[in-house]
């Protein structure tokens, strides 16, 4: 940690993403966040987290927010983007390319311009498209379209890259050996 900060790198922890010991979290992000009580108990103890690890922020992955749950992930990502913002830290967000293979292109229809104005930048994760197809190189570029056209910067666009493949789930450094 304290090399990256030497070096000028900014350093963030991920709250969320697509499962934990095999068990979806959406369904846990959709409960917290419902609530007024344990929305602001997650703030407080992800800000508490930030502070005690010296991290300049926290990206938000919660996949996938829907029709139905959109207006509880904004809640969740503007409060907690207040909240870090008032102890100097950013709040960023993974976010779907132009479409998810598992939920279609809600996910990222979806998503409110309050909610995106809440993060200093966005992480696109421009893969999984399939299992046969899951990383093409189009859908980069698609998804950073998508993203613009939703008026978020170009500069706060990055673009997630797999370092695995489908399907044999082979790690990078195997894919290279090879």
């Amino acid at each position: 940690m304290e090399q990256s900060k030497r070096d000028g790198a900014k350093v963030f922890v991920a709250v969320g993403g697509w499962s934990y010991e095999g068990k979806p979290l959406q369904p846990v992000f959709e409960q917290v966040a419902a609530s007024d009580d344990t929305r602001k108990l997650l703030i407080e103890n992800i800000c508490a987290f930030a502070e005690e690890y010296n991290l300049d922020g926290v990206e938000l992955d919660w996949e996938h927010p829907n029709k139905n749950t959109i207006a509880d992930y904004e809640k969740l990502a503007v409060e907690l983007s207040a909240a870090l913002k008032l102890m100097g830290k950013e709040t960023t967000a993974a976010l779907n390319g132009a479409w998810s293979s598992t939920a279609g292109p809600e996910p990222s229809m979806v998503l409110t311009d309050e909610c995106l104005k809440s993060f200093s930048f966005i992480n696109v994760m421009a893969y999984d498209t399939n299992n046969t197809d899951h990383s093409p190189i189009w859908f980069s570029g698609t998804s950073i379209d998508y993203w613009l056209n939703r008026g978020v910067p170009a500069e706060d666009i990055v673009i997630g890259m797999p370092l695995y493949a489908r399907p044999s789930w082979k790690q990078f450094r195997h894919l290279v050996a090879e």
